[in-house]
């Protein structure tokens, strides 16, 4: 571990898992500083607003430390960040689009005439990402008169359907 300027076996590499942190923190720092440092350079010598999004969890390193490491190498001082979010925003997945996706799903199989419909061809009517879609079929049982059948075994030649509901 160069950071600490002290070789390691195997062993006292994966067994030590703060010391671990340690270094992840004074790697990750040292590239945010130097980031930092650029934009600096590169606009007006006026101080620097920087927004810095730190994981909320001390999974992989811990945030409060690599906070005072990046402080303490630039001299800089940290505020809270009041219009932050907690929740990293997802594009298609907002309650918004769900139900427009469904609606758009909705009228086109009302207006579909036969009995059964490929829900790949519904998903490239409507327009939906296949991740979106994917998710779209894990919730979705019934829409309209159609209900959604899932092939028992997967594979090729085997789709998921939209079956019309007979009454």
């Amino acid at each position: 571990m160069a950071a600490l300027e002290r070789e390691m076996e195997n062993d006292q590499l994966n067994a030590d898992l703060a010391e671990l942190k340690q270094v992840r923190a004074m790697r990750m720092a040292a590239e945010i500083t130097q980031l930092i440092g650029r934009l600096q350079r590169s606009t007006q010598p006026e101080p620097t607003t920087v927004f810095l999004r730190l994981p909320d969890h001390e999974q992989q390193i811990v945030p409060d430390r690599l906070l005072d490491l990046i402080q303490a190498a630039l001299g800089a001082r940290a505020s809270e960040w009041p219009e932050a979010t907690r929740k990293t925003p997802r594009p298609g997945g907002g309650q918004y689009e769900r139900h427009a996706l469904q609606g758009a799903v909705e009228i086109f199989v009302a207006e579909f005439k036969g009995a059964t419909v490929s829900a790949n061809a519904v998903r490239e009517a409507v327009g939906a990402s296949t991740s979106t879609w994917g998710r779209f079929l894990q919730r979705t049982k019934r829409v309209g008169s159609f209900k959604v059948v899932r092939p028992t075994v997967s594979g090729l030649g085997r789709e998921t359907v939209f079956k019309r509901i007979s009454q």
